[in-house]
């Protein structure tokens, strides 16, 4: 392996273009880390929960190279609405009749979410962590060019 110093200058570009790539890929992930916990973040500020827990009613799994699982869950707004939201997930949120409970935005029912016990603690960590490697590949980059 040859030192950074007796590089010539095509091998240096080559190495800081891989590290930016890699930095890249880190910061990335970091951003769409961040606006996942930023986005519940949001729908928290204004979600009112929903007085009974709500049912799956179907799950449709998604064709193509990202799958993804939409679940139906039925549940009552504190108005007496019945509502049908639409859940995205990775995986299977529960069996069929299986109870959840859900929080909703009361101007767009529709709009709902399953309520976890997440903690955003450690997304918005690993946002900063994937973040500072990103700038410190970037940096390491910068100094192999010049």
């Amino acid at each position: 392996m040859t030192p950074i110093a007796a590089m010539d200058s095509t091998d240096a570009v080559g190495l800081a273009f891989f590290l930016g790539l890699v930095a890249m890929i880190f910061a990335l992930v970091a951003v769409l880390l961040m606006w996942e916990t930023v986005s519940a973040q949001r729908l928290d500020r204004v979600a009112v929960l929903a007085p009974e827990p709500g049912k799956v009613v179907r799950e449709r799994l998604t064709v193509g190279e990202n799958r993804k699982v939409i679940s139906y869950i039925r549940f009552t707004t504190v108005e007496g609405e019945e509502v049908e939201a639409e859940i995205v997930t990775g995986r299977s949120v529960a069996g069929p009749e299986h109870e959840l409970r859900m929080k909703y935005d009361p101007k767009k029912p529709r709009r709902a979410a399953i309520v976890s016990e997440r903690d955003d603690d450690w997304s918005i960590g690993a946002s900063v962590a994937l973040g500072t490697i990103a700038l410190v590949l970037v940096f390491a980059a910068v100094v192999i060019v010049l």
